[in-house]
């Protein structure tokens, strides 16, 4: 298991609601799986953007082990 990486991701729902989610996640794909999976009972989403963020040093930590 890898380190978290906080992302701010940009997304529309349903192409009326705009939304910026911050996620944890391994990678830019994670991210954007963990938003989908969120949203997807909401109509169609579409993220517009991904953005890797800087995290605080204290905020930063490993991923569980499964």
């Amino acid at each position: 298991m890898g380190k978290l990486r906080k992302f701010l991701v940009e997304i529309f729902v349903g192409n009326t609601r705009k939304f910026h989610e911050t996620v944890w996640a391994e990678s830019r794909e994670a991210a954007e799986s963990i938003v989908d999976g969120k949203y997807a009972r909401a109509g169609t989403v579409d993220i517009t953007s991904i953005n890797e963020i800087e995290a605080d040093s204290a905020e930063g930590f490993e991923s569980e082990p499964e």
